[in-house]
């Protein structure tokens, strides 16, 4: 059942408001809020002992007769572009550092959003910027001191420019952007997918660089901190994310085999699943399918959720383009669960219910993208 143009309008309006109201509360919020950045601080202190050229694992630390709290969870190669974000001896400087980072990013993203509904309508583009803003992530990332914002525009960066034909530069931001891999790493699935191999050697070749550097910088070999990171009957931190990875840990599998089960599945289902935006690609459609795998498929906990933005952005130009009670009803659904506060989906039952309403909102973007309904466009 379609809706009205009228009736379309004024729904527009009222998200826009709704999402505008969300976005002030939670400012206040966070302006109301406690210490910030711990995970900053982590990450703050295990580049301050790799400055004094002491890699920042337990193990090694104790070893070398240091007594620190720090022990890492990223890759090696992360290390040059986490000292790009808090490159200051002072904690202070560093919170005022990532704050500029992730605004600007902040920006980037915004201006993506309305880019997506504009061309539409005002009101579809201030509900595409209303929405992207309000999300519950982007608090958190500030809240927290993460790098979200930061990895999801050097998505989008990697993404437009490697539809754009520019391949050098796609794989430089791809290799960048793994610093995290749980956000990046399915990313290669694209790749291939499109077969731009150059791009991935460039990519390839920054992570191996960083990697390198880093391992001369600590005096450890690549292997050796490969090995000392992701240990056998380590990454036992997953048992408290949300994402498929928790789910098997919780049934018996061990973190790190969990988490490579995962990640295979995920890379064969985003693989095949890219069939369904075939030519000419659409890099919002391609962004929103590779960010709902990754969500699921790979460890991450609720601050994650920026990874499905794009989703949001691809779910709210359906529902502009082809509006019905249906695709109502699934985008309201889908923004429910990106406010959700993160101690409501602990449990596995909340956990399988957020997953069944991210899968509808995906299936429903591409179905009706294979239909040709218009709602997908080049970016």
């Amino acid at each position: 059942m379609t809706l009205g143009r009228e009736t379309q309008e004024r729904l527009l309006r009222l998200f826009t408001a709704a999402c505008l109201l969300v976005a002030g509360l939670r400012l206040a919020a966070l302006a109301m809020s406690g210490p910030l950045s711990w995970d900053l601080q982590l990450r703050h202190n295990e580049l301050r002992l790799l400055e004094q050229f002491h890699y920042p694992r337990e193990d090694l630390l104790l070893a070398a007769g240091i007594v620190s709290p720090a022990n890492t969870v990223y890759p090696p190669h992360a290390f040059p572009w986490l000292w790009l974000l808090a490159p200051f001896a002072d904690f202070g400087l560093n919170q005022l550092w990532h704050g500029v980072w992730s605004l600007a990013a902040l920006a980037v993203l915004l201006r993506f959003a309305w880019g997506v509904g504009a061309p539409l309508s005002r009101p579809a583009g201030w509900a595409c910027t209303s929405g992207t803003l309000a999300v519950a992530a982007n608090f958190s990332t500030f809240r927290l001191g993460q790098y979200g914002l930061i990895q999801m525009v050097l998505m989008l960066g990697a993404t437009l420019a490697l539809y754009r034909g520019h391949s050098a530069r796609s794989g430089l931001l791809f290799g960048i952007t793994l610093f995290k891999p749980t956000n990046a790493a399915l990313m290669t699935a694209v790749f291939l997918r499109e077969r731009r191999f150059a791009a991935l050697a460039v990519a390839a070749l920054v992570v191996t660089a960083s990697a390198v550097a880093v391992g001369w910088w600590s005096g450890h070999s690549i292997a050796a901190l490969l090995a000392i990171t992701y240990p056998p009957g380590g990454m036992r931190f997953t048992a408290d994310g949300t994402s498929l990875v928790t789910l098997v840990a919780a049934w018996g599998v061990p973190p790190r085999e969990a988490s490579l089960l995962c990640a295979m599945a995920g890379f064969a289902v985003l693989f095949g699943a890219l069939r369904w935006v075939d030519g000419p690609r659409d890099p919002l459609l391609v962004l929103a399918l590779t960010g709902f795998v990754t969500r699921i498929s790979l460890y991450h906990r609720p601050y994650d959720d920026l990874l499905l933005v794009f989703l949001l952005l691809a779910l709210l130009r359906l529902w502009i383009v082809a509006p019905s009670w249906r695709t109502t009803a699934v985008t309201l659904a889908l923004t429910t669960t990106l406010h959700l506060p993160s101690r409501l989906v602990t449990s596995q039952g909340a956990m399988l219910a957020m997953f069944a309403v991210w899968t509808v909102a995906v299936v429903l973007v591409l179905v009706e993208a294979s239909r040709g309904t218009g709602a997908e466009r080049r970016c």
